[in-house]
Order: structure tokens, then sequence, then C-alpha cells
């Protein structure tokens, strides 16, 4: 072999090595980036949104996590709407009181498990029958937690005299967003006249 083959064959060898070189430190560095979103989400939340239904049992309130992080410092509040709309169109007295809200904490939630919604004030849980009873009921939850604030919409209709329970439609908007982040809406969830569920939120 000639020496110009010996250094045809070294120059090729050595510019192998440097793109086997380059594409670990690129693997490195996505490693470390994936590794690094993770982190991240761990402690941001990351897509998770909090996730609240009724239960069939007692109506009590029932709230997780939808998402593989979890959800720190979670503490809010709870409206039911149609009694701030009927006290609204009662008294056009804006600084008149509204209904309180009832107010809870919850602490870390994860998608391991989830929490009741109990009343910080009494310690009981938070449920339907706490309001006024209706045929369909209308919730704001507003959920604060280290890092974002959400917005949940629940609407709850009758699932008819032989099935108990409630066909329950929701939305869920998170810090400051216009569109929801997630929904979930049944196909025979009762619509309004423009084909859509009116969670009576006032816009």
């Amino acid at each position: 072999m000639n020496p110009a083959s010996i250094v045809l064959i070294g120059s090729a060898f050595a510019v192998i090595g440097s793109l086997v070189a380059a594409f670990g430190v690129y693997l490195g560095s996505a490693q470390d980036a994936k590794y690094s979103q993770h982190l991240l989400a761990s402690l941001t939340g990351g897509d998770s949104h909090p996730l609240i239904t009724a239960t069939l049992h007692d109506g009590s309130f029932f709230v997780s996590v939808a998402g593989k992080y979890p959800l720190h410092e979670v503490h809010g509040q709870i409206f039911d709407v149609f009694d701030l709309r009927e006290k609204q169109a009662k008294d056009v007295n804006r600084l008149s009181p509204i209904p309180r809200a009832q107010i809870f904490e919850i602490g870390t939630l994860s998608s391991a498990y989830g929490s009741n919604l109990t009343n910080r004030a009494t310690g009981q849980q938070i449920s339907i029958r706490d309001y006024n009873p209706r045929n369909s009921y209308r919730f704001m939850v507003h959920l604060y937690t280290r890092h974002h604030t959400f917005n949940f919409r629940l609407a709850l209709e009758p699932r008819g005299q032989n099935k108990g329970g409630w066909h329950q439609a929701w939305q869920v908007f998170r810090d400051s967003e216009q569109v929801p982040m997630k929904q979930s809406i049944p196909n025979d969830f009762p619509m309004n006249a423009d084909g859509e569920v009116d969670f009576c939120v006032f816009r």
C-alpha cells in the first residue's frame, strides 16, 4: 500500500471519528435539553390541568390532575354561577355583596391521586347539597397554583330518573388564555340555541 493510500484511509477514519464524536455530543445535548424540560415541567405542571367532577353517590366535588406532571400549592374558590346571576339580576348595585364563594386548599396534586374539595373554614366536603336545589347546575372554580391560574367551568344536567347522577361538561382555561386548554362535552349534553353548552359565564 502506497503512502498516499495510507494517508487517505487515515483521513477517512479521522472524519468518521469526528462525525461519531459530534453525533455523540448532539445526542448528549438533546438528552440534556429533554431532561431540563422534564425538570421544568415537574415544577410548573407542564401541560397538566386540574379536573373537577361531581361524584355520583353524594354530589361532592372531586379534583384530580389530567396530565403526567403534578400541580403544586393548589388552592382556590368555587362559585355557584346561577346564584351569582340571580343576585345580579335582582340587585343592580354592583357594590352589593355577591354570594360568598367556598374556599379550599389542597396542596400538591399529582396524577397518582385526587382529593375532595373541602371548605377551608368548616373542614366539610363541598357538595352540590350545599347549594340551592336545582334541575341543573353551573359552577365556576378558580384554582391557583405555584406557577399558573386555572379557570374551570363545570356544567351539570340530570341524567334522567332511572339513571341518576349527572351529565357533566367542562372547560378549563389557563392563565389569561381565551381558548380552552381542554374541554369535555358529551354528545348528548343539552345545548343552547347556538348549539353550544351554556356555561353561564359573564362575557
